[in-house]
């Protein structure tokens, strides 16, 4: 892995724990669950979030609501997923190691 690689790994589990820890204090009632069985959902949420950042599958949706469109499913070959797996497994420990860093008291 490159070190630019490994710069946005960082950055991308930084960012994701602060929203976290925004998410957690936040006043609005969509936001309410994640303070319920925290280190349950700080996990969960680690885990989604290193599989979504590092797997390199991507969805888009084409067109609109009065023209039509549709939605467009990508993913990488074989070795480039085994390739995000590896980055997600990164992305969980730097996350988890952020989190226990600096919010977990």
């Amino acid at each position: 892995m490159t070190d630019t690689a490994f710069g946005h790994q960082v950055a991308l589990a930084a960012l994701f724990v602060y929203l976290l820890q925004l998410a957690k204090k936040s006043n609005w009632r969509i936001f309410a669950w994640v303070g319920d069985n925290t280190d349950a959902v700080n996990r969960t949420l680690s885990i989604l979030a290193g599989i979504v950042t590092a797997a390199g599958v991507t969805i888009s949706v084409q067109g609109g609501w009065t023209a039509g469109g549709g939605v467009l499913i990508q993913w990488p070959a074989a070795a480039a997923m085994a390739n995000g797996a590896s980055h997600a497994v990164l992305q969980i420990a730097l996350q988890e190691g952020i989190y226990r860093k600096y919010f977990k008291q």
